[in-house]
């Protein structure tokens, strides 16, 4: 799937990340809809399946993550380059 700025992402990737690091940081949905000023059902849509993601709601959660947009959406092998760090959710 192609992003607002044509970064290859995969969807089912990234609600996957994101519900990672909603356990890691022991957050709830709710807690998360508060702090990246995205709706409750929006993200409820994210945690419960694969859903499209905008640019802007990648940058809303990643800031309420604490992470990079990249982290939450790029290649595992991109990020690892890129970045030298682990992805999100990934067993170090």
């Amino acid at each position: 799937m192609k992003s607002e700025n044509n970064m290859t992402y995969n969807a089912a990737l990234a609600c996957s990340r994101i519900r990672a690091r909603i356990k890691e940081l022991g957050m709830t949905q709710i807690a998360l809809s508060e702090k990246s000023g995205l709706s409750y059902r929006t993200i409820h849509k994210i945690t419960h399946g694969p859903a499209n993601l905008t640019m802007a709601t990648v940058s809303k959660l990643a800031s309420a993550l604490g992470v990079t947009c990249e982290e939450l959406i790029m290649d595992d092998d991109d990020a690892k380059e890129r970045q030298g760090t682990p992805v999100v959710g990934e067993q170090q």
